[in-house]
């Protein structure tokens, strides 16, 4: 069909699922957070906040059809209290600058939390942060052609 991208598979192997639930909490605890300091504070102080909500928009909108499959077969490895997981993806090759722009985006926000003053959410923990380093580096390496690393820990 014209017009559609290649897909690239990227697989995950591994996947410790106590550490992707607790990585998915945080996250979502800080979009929340961030979406209430924008609305209530619009302003330069803010950029990273409204930054990171952008892209988390725009991430969705282009990329969650392509994560609906893996996300279904995460929730039934959750569900049955599996301990990991190995789960592919099919995605365009443009997921590997997506990933890395998330990435850094997201260290930018763990900054931003550990100096901001009136927040409630904490940067994020030292096993999310390893996990979102690995998890997101096997999109950028797999996508260049490298081979799946299975998780560290």
């Amino acid at each position: 069909m014209a017009g559609e991208p290649e897909l690239v598979e990227v697989r995950i192997v591994g996947l410790p699922l106590d550490v992707y639930r607790r990585a998915g909490e945080e996250t979502d605890e800080l979009l929340r957070e961030f979406a209430l300091i924008t609305a209530r504070q619009p302003g330069t102080a803010h950029e990273v906040p409204a930054r990171l909500l952008a892209l988390a928009g725009e991430l969705n909108t282009r990329f969650s059809g392509f994560a609906a499959e893996p996300e279904s077969e995460l929730a039934a490895a959750l569900e049955r209290g599996d301990a990991s997981v190995d789960v592919v993806y099919r995605l365009p090759r443009e997921a590997a600058d997506a990933s890395d722009a998330l990435g850094r985006l997201l260290d930018e926000a763990d900054e931003y939390c550990r100096q901001g003053q009136e927040l409630l959410t904490l940067a994020s923990s030292d096993d999310v942060r390893t996990f979102r380093t690995w998890f997101l580096a096997e999109f950028i390496g797999q996508i260049a052609g490298h081979p799946p690393r299975p998780w560290p820990g």
